[in-house]
């Protein structure tokens, strides 16, 4: 089976699509492309304007009628929409029986190095997670800017799919933001993980 990366999309923007084919240059025609998307707009300009370089690729929307009970116990009233499309790739992986891959943030992060560069730190990191048993590892966005208290999704290589969504089923509360709520008022599946990892239940980076 082919690796599959995730390319999470939903805003129309100036920048949207010169991310998005920065992101299906790296990948190439050596992966699975799956895009998450939910506005059909934007399916549609990239359908027009964007060069693949193979056909692997697919859309699917957000699975709310799967993620919501999961997600209502992890994305508050403000993420409640972007916990259900982040929660979409970890069901939609497990579906699949797909335990790695990549889950991206496409339409407003891109990496300024060329293709083959970003391939190749991409491969790194799944050796890196691979040898040392990594559950998820992010591109640091906010943890080294929140000094250690905050770990994001955005670029992320997810290692263990199973473990961390057993984890999110068995959540059935949201008690696990209590020891939040000095740094942040509204709370999604990057806290959720951020919990996990402090209880020491995951092993992230």
């Amino acid at each position: 089976m082919k690796p599959v990366f995730y390319l999470k999309i939903n805003r129309v923007s100036d920048y949207a699509l010169p991310c998005i084919q920065h992101w299906v240059n790296i990948i190439g025609s050596d992966a699975n492309i799956v895009f998450v998307c939910d506005n059909p707009i934007l399916k549609r300009d990239i359908l027009k304007y964007v060069a693949f370089h193979s056909e692997n690729f697919s859309f699917i929307p957000s699975l709310r009628r799967l993620t919501q009970p999961i997600s209502k116990w992890i994305g508050t009233k403000y993420w409640k929409k972007a916990t259900d499309a982040h929660l979409t790739t970890f069901i939609h992986a497990e579906l699949n029986k797909v335990n790695c891959y990549w889950a991206i943030d496409a339409d407003d992060t891109m990496i300024l190095q060329s293709p083959d560069v970003v391939k190749d730190m991409l491969c790194q990191v799944e050796t890196y997670a691979k040898k040392n048993r990594v559950d998820i590892f992010s591109l640091d966005m906010w943890r080294s800017r929140t000094k250690g208290k905050h770990w994001s999704f955005g670029v992320v290589y997810v290692n263990n799919n199973q473990r961390i969504l057993d984890y999110a089923r068995t959540n059935a509360s949201l008690d696990w933001t209590e020891s939040f709520k000095k740094l942040d008022v509204a709370f999604n599946l990057d806290w959720y993980v951020n919990y996990l990892s402090n209880c020491q239940n995951i092993l992230l980076r």
